[in-house]
């Protein structure tokens, strides 16, 4: 190009000292054409405008990308394509991100949680336009450096400000799949009156999907997350559990009576509101879903003390030490302080003679959450274990809690400060007055519970954060999905429905939300967490939605079923 160059002076721009290598570059390539695999120097983003293109890496193994999509392929792994169909693309090579930003950039690197599942995403109108009005210009091997900072600038805000998230779940919904099975007669009655915390609620949302088929659960007297106020977050964990049991009608009797909502004048609590929105779409029948929950995420254990204890039983501990950081304490057992029970040392032994159902004595001397503690214990007297204590706080409200022999001497297993279950139980008898060598292994990620040299019982915490169940109102023609998103972060979903017909694009979606998990409503402020209806007008086959953080969501889809 030469001529007058819109510098002012008469030159050929790729030949000016500010031409670099171009990073933004528009290529086109025939059906047949053939890259090999090899290392990726430089990160790398295909925006493919036309084609298809077969894509096969780590990341996006035998993947196909067609037009409208792009990916990002990292720095250090290898990259292999196939052109299926003639193809044009905007290719992007970078070493480090590109920011406009700096608060913006620090808060994706630090706060934006990275994709679980590698998958094309969707060139959005804005970055067509970009990609499209760039092309004539990027095809040069070099290009005015200004200009190419300014269209990468452009190009970051873009990708940053105009792009939805990635799909965090893909879920299935068969809707002419009816998994709803016909009641069996009444064989065992179980009352499931449950008062845990929400860790419970939401790690044991699903124990029902588990249970086997032939005998029929009746839930007498509702359920109620016991924590110190009625936020949001122990909302979300009832709602988890009450889906968990909406999933399985044919094993769960509700009693409807025990969750009686409170008129709107009255109603002050967001868990009111929540089962009020459960039972007022309560759809005809369940319907097939990939998933019941999201993957469940490791929760770091928190640094705590130790204790010991009983229930209804006279127990007996010695020889207490701890090995940490290569050094094993032995401690003076005189120094427990002792919240509820009968506590005494003699000859060197922690003795508590009480029958009181629950006793606790701490060692306050030690907080950690990697070492080893060693001991021995027995029962002497009464109807169950012992309890060893870990990870307890100084307000003794956050903890867990090794229950061993308790319903009459006959189970084991790990509880938390509260009494909710968080392991299964399992069959485990101590004999009296035997003294018992106990080791409980902690670590970050949880413990590991043994028992003269065998292990007993273990627990690494984990917990799902997202809830799901599916269901179809016949009177309505409508499909009715229900999500909890537990998470502090915003939760993008792609849904498939299969099995409806003429699904309407325009539906009602109801949510009940919250800023933050310990949000909740007061008398001054009763409507604080309120659901809120509103239109969503991009239902489909196939559709993707954004979970408010701490939010109840149901969507109504108007579909009749295929015959």
């Amino acid at each position: 190009m030469s001529g007058l160059s819109t510098c002012g002076v008469t030159m050929n721009c790729l030949e000016c000292p500010k031409a670099v290598t171009n990073s933004i570059v528009h290529a086109s390539h025939p059906r047949g054409f053939h890259k090999p695999a090899q290392k990726c120097e430089e990160n790398i983003i295909i925006f493919l405008l036309k084609g298809e293109v077969l894509v096969n890496s780590q990341e996006y193994a035998g993947t196909t990308l067609r037009a409208g999509e792009f990916i990002l392929q990292a720095i250090g792994s290898k990259l292999e394509l196939l052109v299926m169909e003639d193809a044009e693309c905007v290719c992007y090579s970078f070493n480090k991100p590109e920011f406009f930003c700096e608060e913006r950039y620090n808060h994706i690197k630090t706060q934006v949680t990275p994709p679980l599942i590698f998958s094309p995403l969707k060139i959005v109108p804005e970055l067509k336009h970009f990609l499209e009005g760039s092309a004539s210009y990027l095809s040069k091997d070099k290009i005015c450096r200004e200009l190419l900072s300014l269209k990468k600038k452009e190009l970051a805000f873009i990708l940053s400000s105009c792009h939805p998230t990635s799909v965090r779940d893909e879920i299935t919904v068969n809707l002419h799949q009816d998994v709803s099975t016909e009641a069996v007669p009444i064989e065992n009655v179980i009352d499931t009156f449950y008062r845990g915390s929400p860790e419970c609620f939401f790690t044991n949302s699903a124990m029902f999907d588990r249970e086997p088929r032939g005998k029929f659960l009746i839930h007498a007297h509702g359920y109620m997350c016991k924590v110190d106020s009625s936020n949001m977050l122990s909302t979300l964990a009832e709602v988890a559990w009450h889906l968990g049991m909406e999933r399985n009608g044919d094993l769960v009797q509700i009693d409807f009576d025990s969750l009686a909502v409170k008129g709107d004048d009255e109603s002050k609590f967001s868990a009111d509101y929540a089962r009020a929105m459960s039972l007022e779409n309560t759809p005809t029948y369940n319907v097939g879903i990939s998933k019941v929950q999201s993957t469940p995420l490791p929760i770091k254990v928190e640094k705590g003390m130790i204790g010991f204890g009983s229930w209804d039983t006279e127990v007996e501990f010695k020889d207490i030490q701890i090995e940490m950081d290569g050094k094993v304490t032995l401690y003076d057992i005189s120094r427990c302080h002792a919240d509820s029970g009968e506590w005494n040392v003699q000859d060197g032994v922690l003795m508590q003679t009480s029958r009181q159902l629950r006793t606790r004595a701490i060692l306050p001397d030690f907080v950690g959450d990697k070492y080893v503690l060693t001991l021995k214990a027995r029962r002497t007297r009464g109807n169950e274990g012992f309890f060893i204590y870990y990870g307890v706080s100084t307000d003794r409200k956050k903890g867990y809690c090794v229950n061993m022999g308790r319903w009459n001497n006959r189970f084991a297993n790990i509880e938390d400060m509260k009494g909710g279950v968080v392991t299964k139980i399992i069959p485990y008898h101590l004999k009296n007055k035997c003294w018992y060598d106990v080791k409980l292994l902690s670590t970050s990620e949880g413990v590991e519970f043994y028992v003269n040299g065998r292990l007993v019982v273990g627990y690494k915490p984990v917990m799902s954060q997202q809830f799901y169940t599916a269901g179809y109102d016949e009177e309505a023609e409508e499909a009715v999905l229900k999500v909890v998103n537990s998470a502090e972060t915003p939760y993008k979903v792609r849904f498939h429905l299969v099995g409806g017909t003429q699904i309407e694009a325009k539906g009602r979606v109801i949510t009940l939300s919250a800023v933050a998990g310990m949000d909740e409503n007061t008398v001054e402020e009763p409507t604080r967490i309120y659901p809120r209806e509103s239109q969503f007008r991009e239902f489909g086959e196939q559709f993707d939605y954004d979970f408010l953080p701490f939010s109840y969501t149901i969507m109504r889809i108007k579909t009749p079923k295929k015959g």
